[in-house]
């Protein structure tokens, strides 16, 4: 036996669901880090960051690290994330690699596979 098809006002009910689930969701924009200047690191490879709105502001990621930050716009989550990176990079360079965990040392071999103190 053949179900009905459901009424007009059953379909553009779900239809309005699926669209208001859809625009709620988080939609990344990608940049890319070319340089650190004015800081003395050298960039081996550019570094492609996704950012997303989060709640009345904007979340940047470096995903290959695994390092993330918070800003009120666009670009100062993004700037904000570049002195992370940096951050990260000079503190992990500072611990003997042997007193790293494991997330540590993988985050290290990321960064220096990106980037090197000029």
């Amino acid at each position: 036996m053949a179900t009905s098809p459901l009424p007009l006002e059953a379909r553009v009910g779900e239809l309005s669901h699926r669209i208001s689930r859809l625009e709620n969701r988080a939609h990344n924009e990608l940049a890319v880090i070319q340089t650190f200047e004015p800081e003395p690191y050298e960039l081996l490879r550019p570094i492609t960051v996704a950012i997303r709105e989060d709640g009345d502001g904007y979340m940047a990621t470096f995903y290959d690290a695994n390092i993330s930050t918070a800003g009120d716009t666009e670009q100062e989550a993004f700037e904000n994330l570049k002195s992370l990176i940096l951050d990260v990079f000079d503190s992990l360079a500072r611990e003997q690699p042997e007193r790293l965990g494991p997330e540590p040392q993988r985050q290290m071999a990321v960064l220096r596979s990106f980037l090197r103190a000029a």
